[in-house]
């Protein structure tokens, strides 16, 4: 699960842009990790419905 976890991760923020990270205040360090934990939720609930569909 961890490794799944870190492959999305690297493979949203990459697409997204996000990488390399260097926050220095606190503030965009919180909003980076929010935006990195929805987009997170974001593909679980997708990966539930194709799978609930039968698609892989």
């Amino acid at each position: 699960m961890l490794t799944d976890l870190e492959a999305v991760f690297r493979s949203l923020k990459s697409e997204l842009g996000m990488r390399p990270v260097y926050h220095q205040k606190t503030v965009r360090v919180e909003g980076h990790i929010w935006i990195t934990l929805l987009a997170y939720n974001l593909v679980q609930q997708l990966r539930r419905k194709l799978k609930a569909q039968g698609d892989r």
